[in-house]
């Protein structure tokens, strides 16, 4: 047996050892309010698939999707989430999710030796995401994180063979799957929108220009697709009703002046008098307290989409400096889905918590992206080469994703930290790209 397949095999085993100890010590699958919005939909496409159910205005369909699937294979699709009967729909959920898990820290390995990194870097790499404490917790929830981060280092695996040796049938396959991925989680859109433009620099991809066009033209039309299916079905002119409640939250938190939003008066009145009364920067706290028929109302949902938009619009310097004050906290977060006890001292819950110390501790790296990320950009017309526009593409991932969580997701405790999981594989990625090729290379390539 050759190394990279000894290393192969090692990586698997420790993949799936170290999932099946952080079942012993917590058994459960992770519910909680996201997982009953997924559910809802899941049930209505179960009893009926429809167009007008797969575009709605509440959540993109793929994962309940997968889950509404998974709820007729299992005859449970009158049955409730929390119920001892649902119990096997849930099992195999997280099944697939943790499968596809490991799956993508193969894809990681294979990647990282595409990238002619020696074996002894890439099985060590991978063998850090493998144990890594922000990654596999977050496969034992209701939730779309873990599948975001495995078809994100698919979209990755694929860019690089763009880079590299790019063929038409990579170029479908990055468009499927990109199209999959913005389905899943809309912010994920950002890769192909980002990474196409910079591949055109490639003198390798250059023969693939209307290919590489016509990726990015049916990328960008998706969204818009999508919202006029949603604008002739629901009357809703957006993607998702999510984002404008979100949006509401980051004006709470801000504490924008509100009079630019005064036409619609609805909720400019309603923040006055929140703000009066010293609430909570919590969105849905506030529609709860004041237009809770915003869910279902679309007419209110638009008012709230209008409201948001003046407002941010109105003030929008202050809500990029209260944005990027935030960012620390991707840092600095704690995910909430993190089941184990942090402070053990004995048995294999010390393990865990050994391993979320040094999962969290190298985290705190990524601040670098930040400031590297331009300096690759120079670097790279400096002296352009295939091999320096892959840190040009991985940084402008991870940077476009970091900021995506501080503008458009307001901050509840420990969100920041689940969402950032799912950047961390490219975080990385750059940051190790960087390294050998500007610090361990002593200056040779630059």
């Amino acid at each position: 047996m050759n190394s990279k397949l000894l290393c192969l095999c090692v990586l698997l085993v420790a993949s799936v050892t170290a999932r099946l100890f952080y079942v012993s010590v917590h058994p459960n699958t992770i519910i909680n309010a996201d997982s009953y919005g997924y559910y809802s939909l899941a049930t209505k496409l179960a009893e009926r698939p429809v167009l007008n159910l797969f575009v709605n205005q509440y959540r993109v369909p793929v994962y309940s999707t997968i889950l509404g699937g998974l709820m007729v294979l299992n005859n449970a699709v009158d049955v409730p989430l929390n119920a001892p009967a649902f119990r096997s729909v849930l099992d195999q959920l997280i099944f697939i999710q943790s499968m596809l898990s490991v799956g993508g820290v193969v894809l990681l390995y294979l990647l990282l030796l595409q990238l002619s990194l020696p074996i002894v870097w890439a099985f060590s790499i991978s063998l850090f995401f493998s144990l890594n404490m922000y990654t596999y917790p977050l496969e034992r929830a209701v939730m779309t994180d873990s599948l975001a981060s495995t078809f994100l280092i698919g979209l990755t695996y694929l860019l690089i063979r763009l880079v590299q040796k790019p063929t038409n049938r990579d170029y479908v396959f990055f468009g499927l799957l990109s199209a999959v991925s913005w389905l899943l989680r809309p912010n994920l859109l950002l890769v192909p929108l980002l990474s196409l433009p910079l591949l055109l620099l490639v003198k390798t991809n250059r023969k693939f220009i209307r290919t590489n066009i016509l990726v990015f033209c049916i990328s960008l039309l998706l969204p818009f697709v999508f919202a006029f299916f949603n604008s002739s079905f629901h009357g809703y002119t957006g993607i998702s009703q999510i984002n404008e409640i979100n949006l509401l939250g980051r004006i709470l938190e801000f504490k924008l002046p509100a009079e630019a939003g005064k036409q619609y008066k609805t909720y400019y009145n309603a923040m006055l008098d929140y703000r009066q009364k010293n609430g909570e920067p919590m969105p849905y706290r506030f529609i709860d307290t004041y237009t809770p028929l915003t869910y279902v109302d679309t007419k209110l949902m638009m008012e709230l989409q209008r409201f948001d938009r003046a407002v941010i619009a109105a003030n929008l310097p202050s809500y990029v400096v209260g944005a990027t004050s935030y960012i620390p906290k991707i840092f600095s977060d704690d995910p909430p889905l993190l089941a184990i006890d942090t402070k053990a001292t004995t048995g294999t819950s010390r393990l865990f918590a050994y391993l979320w110390d040094i999962s969290r501790g190298v985290w705190q790296l990524g601040y670098l992206v930040f400031i590297l990320w331009p300096v690759s950009i120079w670097l790279y017309f400096r002296k352009p080469k295939a091999s320096r526009m892959v840190p040009v593409i991985l940084g402008a991932i991870s940077v476009s994703q970091l900021l995506v969580i501080v503008f458009f997701d307001y901050y509840d405790i420990g969100q920041y930290g689940r969402l950032a999981s799912v950047i961390q594989p490219q975080t990385y990625l750059f940051l190790v790209l960087m390294a050998r090729e500007y610090i361990f290379s002593r200056g040779d390539t630059i």
